[in-house]
């Protein structure tokens, strides 16, 4: 496995039920996003954003983090934390996108 610095990014789109607000649930988002920090050996940088554009193509929300290696974020997918992460997210998420990328990878030009 490669020991180069890996960056995860995952964006939601949530929906909401009627008798629940969206701050409430955004805070139940990063409430669960701010307990893995410290926690994931490895995980050098977490963070949660909440999308201010406001239409309706937009995504909901992201999650933004960095890891040393692709071992530290292979720890984070399976940690009880990040487990927790996911219980919350099922209740309201209705499409996930994610990309992994090495930092520093370059696009080699194709003949």
């Amino acid at each position: 496995m490669r020991s180069q610095t890996i960056k995860h990014i995952s964006v939601w789109r949530i929906q909401v039920p009627a008798d629940e607000s969206k701050t409430y649930v955004n805070q139940q988002l990063k409430s669960r996003v701010d307990a893995l920090r410290g926690r994931v050996l490895g995980l050098r940088h977490i963070e949660f954003g909440i999308d201010i554009g406001g239409t309706s193509d937009r995504s909901d929300a992201v999650l933004y983090s960095e890891f040393e290696s692709q071992q530290a974020l292979e720890t984070y997918i399976h940690h009880p934390e990040h487990h927790a992460l996911v219980e919350v997210l099922k209740k309201y998420r209705v499409e996930t996108r994610v990309v992994d990328y090495f930092i520093g990878d370059h696009i080699q030009p194709s003949n």
